[in-house]
């Protein structure tokens, strides 16, 4: 807990916001080390890679923050069976730019509408329905202030019972 406050003053706090050239595929691959055991023991990984440019602009450390805390939550709230989804690939954006979509998915519970909008606060949890009783209810919303602070587009589709996607737009390095 101590260490998820800190990140959030890290995130709030006016330091510099140059960006680093990250490799967005050995970021993911990196990760999947980390939860390598939790892939072998409950749930299949599934990642597919169609990107042009794997290179975006970003910070490293804010990088592995945000998809360790979106990875963690498809893993918590996915049934033990299911696939979780990495996919990177190229869209193309308003005005016709390139941009590198990260996407990450679970085929899990799903979040009901009326949860929605306060999935992002400081430390809510949707308890009465899931009966998960670990976690800080910070992940989130470091999330979003994350994404926000930097400009990165992002969005997400939901449905009770049927998942959970984000996806995440980034610059790619030209």
């Amino acid at each position: 807990l101590v260490n998820t406050i800190l990140e959030i003053s890290k995130v709030q706090s006016n330091n510099s916001k140059l960006f680093d050239i990250v490799d967005i595929i050995r970021i993911i691959n990196q990760l999947l080390k980390i939860y390598s055991i939790r892939v072998k023991k409950k749930k299949l990984i599934k990642k597919k890679y169609q990107t042009k440019n794997q290179y975006i602009l970003t910070k490293n450390q804010l990088i592995l923050q945000i998809l360790d805390n979106l990875l963690a939550n498809a893993f918590k709230f996915s049934l033990s069976n299911s696939q979780i989804i990495l996919r990177a690939y190229t869209i193309k954006g308003i005005n016709n730019i390139e941009k590198t979509r990260l996407e990450i998915g679970d085929l899990g519970i799903g979040i009901s509408k009326k949860y929605q909008l306060t999935i992002f606060k400081r430390f809510f949890r949707i308890e009465e329905e899931i009966k998960i009783v670990y976690g800080t209810g910070l992940g989130l919303n470091i999330v979003k202030k994350i994404l926000q602070k930097y400009k990165i587009d992002f969005y997400l589709s939901t449905s009770a019972n049927e998942g959970t996607i984000f996806l995440l737009d980034f610059k790619p390095v030209k």
